[in-house]
């Protein structure tokens, strides 16, 4: 997966990224799928000689995270 474009300065806690995935399936059908993942944690590694942050995600999934489980 390549890295999107954002700007290091502002990626914070939270930030939402996307990915879009063009294929064909078997039926020879053109399908494009669009993920959401959010941002949970920014972190620069221990140790690192470079300035640029560890950035790490989770992948939304409906019915699964970000789901409310009471009322």
């Amino acid at each position: 997966m390549n890295a999107q474009k954002y700007p290091s300065s502002i990626i914070k806690k939270g930030a939402t990224l996307y990915e879009s995935i063009y294929y064909i399936d078997d039926n020879g059908k053109a399908k494009v799928e669009t993920r959401i993942y959010c941002v949970r944690s920014v972190q620069k590694k221990r140790n690192a000689l470079s300035d640029q942050p560890h950035v790490n995600i989770t992948m939304k999934i409906d019915g699964v995270t970000w789901g409310k489980r009471s009322t």
